[in-house]
């Protein structure tokens, strides 16, 4: 699990980047990102009812994607972004996640 000084809690920020975020999208991926003007990035993880009607098959994939995302963060620390991640189709094969990650990430100004 992400850190907490990693998450972006409250909704009504995640609603600002979800409505004034410019986007970046991958593969399975829609990226929506603002600059923040702290030390690192935040990140929240949003996987609809699309992907899965069931709460703890998205809550596994949810946790699948911060485990992906906790294993690039060191490539990650230079950046001051509040970045929300949209999974938007099911993925059949978990190990092409952290590849769509990087390239959307790559992608990110």
């Amino acid at each position: 699990m992400l850190s907490k000084i990693y998450r972006l809690a409250p909704k009504s920020t995640i609603a600002k980047i979800a409505k004034r975020g410019r986007v970046c999208k991958g593969d399975f991926f829609t990226v929506k990102f603002v600059k923040n003007y702290q030390k690192g990035p935040r990140f929240a993880v949003n996987v609809g009812l699309w992907i899965d009607k069931r709460a703890t098959r998205r809550n596994k994939i949810k946790r699948k994607i911060h485990y992906f995302i906790e294993q690039i963060m060191p490539e990650l620390s230079n950046f001051s972004y509040d970045i929300i991640l949209i999974l938007r189709k099911k993925p059949q094969d978990f190990n092409r996640l952290p590849e769509d990650l990087k390239k959307c990430f790559e992608k990110l100004p």
